[in-house]
């Protein structure tokens, strides 16, 4: 799984033997290797090159190795570096224990059998790889869950809450989730209730079903909900959601005035509220099976299928191989699929900060973001200033720059980015120099899965250029080509100055 020289090994050690064994067994493995005769030298190497895993010595001339370890742990810029502590001095259990309490994730004692050495960074890089996806999608269900408009929290088995929303946050009047997780719900909800109203958390518990509750309150009419949580029959807690129906129960008060079309009316709100709830669950459905039954499952795939082909390296025959290489760009290809419709749903759906922009910088910073040929040029004319939504601006420019050179014929491409101001808006202009766009087929490329060319001969999904065209026109811009077959591109589109 790890045959990869871009892994790289920081050995720690003051015995040059040591070291030149270790670095062996690492090079023979398949690792790259840096090294260190001290602590203060290895944490100086660690700020000049972030290493994927430091295997470090305890007895240093200088640092002991439990020093450096805690210092490593205590730096949130390395502490997720996995730290194998080797020793052949500090042997005893109570040594293994410092080192493991001192941060360290593995502790083996020399002399080490190489194949237990390599198993064991082995492990410590699944580990930390595991950890990172973990984290991304625990961020990517954060920005879900804040993006959606209703209130929604998750209670305990005693209606304590666990997590809430930014639209929680708001309604119950605090600054940050801090203020409210940890206390119970009726607390913050009780002074929205008349005397004969009960919060229905206790109902739900003994129902085993959703339980809801109108309020109304400074004015305004909400729809509380309920639904308890059970894990193997024992109740686990609830989800609570606050929905703001106020222009819904308006519209009903006032149908109620109406005698001859009150029926009418409240069957187009029975099916209007049907809709809504409808659409809320399939929006939920979409979002539970995109970030839990799809793409866990996709990793899970492509992870089987690389450590299956590094362990039957020499036992699996060459179309097998290219078949195993076929299975996980496939995986690859639905993943980026999943993440473009994602990211194409969010647009319009996410209130972004807006502030000042500097576009030329935003410009250079997201270059060198991208992987640009070295015999490709990037120029840039002059550039404005902008007080606007910097994430949308930099998603519409890094899709286009990066489609630009993605899909140049050439190595020695060329692109060129421009301004003009025309009145209240600003029209930026990114030019290429490669093979063109046939005519008919200008509106074809903004089209949502939509492709020139196969995605056999080149990794593309058809959504860069939808969502680029769906966060232009949702910013109130337009977008326009001009090209020709074999003449190069150019993608002029709008941007509000503020």
């Amino acid at each position: 799984m790890f045959q990869d020289c871009s892994i790289t090994v920081l050995l720690v050690d003051d015995n040059e033997t040591n070291r030149y064994i270790i670095a062996h067994m690492l090079r023979d493995a398949g690792f790259n290797s840096v090294e260190a005769a001290t602590g203060e030298a290895g944490l100086q190497v660690i700020t000049q090159q972030k290493p994927d895993l430091i295997i470090l010595d305890v007895k240093l001339p200088d640092l002991d190795g439990f020093e450096v370890c805690k210092r490593l742990k205590s730096n949130p810029k390395t502490a997720s570096i996995p730290v194998l502590h080797l020793s052949a001095n500090f042997i005893g259990s109570r040594d293994r224990a410092r080192g493991l309490d001192s941060g360290a994730d593995g502790y083996l004692l020399q002399p080490v059998e190489p194949v237990e050495l390599i198993a064991t960074i082995k492990a410590l890089l699944r580990i930390r790889q595991a950890e990172a996806v973990a984290l991304t999608l625990a961020r990517e269900w954060q920005t879900t869950f804040n993006a959606i408009h209703d209130g929604v929290g998750l209670l305990d088995n005693h209606g304590r809450l666990i997590r809430c929303n930014h639209s929680l946050i708001k309604l119950f009047g605090q600054k940050s989730s801090d203020e409210l997780v940890g206390h119970l719900h009726q607390d913050f909800i009780k002074p929205m209730l008349d005397e004969t109203q009960i919060i229905p958390f206790d109902r739900a518990q003994e129902t085993q079903r959703r339980e809801e509750l109108e309020i109304n309150w400074q004015g305004r009419w909400y729809f509380l909900t309920i639904d308890p949580i059970y894990h193997d029959l024992f109740f686990a807690g609830a989800v609570l959601i606050i929905a703001d129906i106020t222009e819904r129960k308006q519209t009903e008060l006032q149908l109620q005035k109406q005698a001859r079309e009150m029926k009418k009316l409240n069957v187009s709100l029975i099916r209007s509220t049907s809709e809504l709830d409808q659409r809320n669950q399939e929006l939920d459905r979409f979002v539970y099976v995109v970030s839990h039954d799809l793409k866990a499952p996709l990793r899970a795939i492509s992870n089987l299928a690389q450590w299956i082909s590094d362990d039957l390296a020499e036992q699996l025959p060459e179309e097998n191989q290219a078949q195993m290489v076929l299975l996980r760009q496939r995986v690859y290809r639905l993943e980026t699929f999943i993440d473009g419709l994602l990211e194409y749903s969010r647009v319009g759906r996410t209130e972004d900060i807006t502030e000042s922009v500097d576009v030329a910088q935003l410009l250079d910073e997201i270059i060198d973001s991208l992987v640009v040929p070295d015999t490709f040029v990037i120029e840039l004319n002059q550039m404005p200033k902008l007080v606007t939504k910097r994430l949308l601006l930099q998603q519409v420019f890094a899709n286009l720059l990066s489609n630009a050179i993605k899909h140049h014929n050439r190595s020695d491409g060329r692109i060129t980015i421009s301004a003009t101001q025309q009145g209240d808006y600003y029209e930026f202009a990114v030019t290429d120099d490669g093979p063109g766009i046939a005519e008919e087929d200008h509106e074809r490329v903004f089209g949502i899965f939509q492709t020139l060319t196969s995605r056999e001969k080149r990794e593309n999904t058809g959504i860069g250029l939808s969502i680029v065209k769906k966060i232009i026109e949702s910013e109130g811009g337009t977008i326009v080509i001009d090209s020709q077959l074999n003449q190069g591109a150019t993608f002029r589109f709008t941007w509000r100055i503020s």
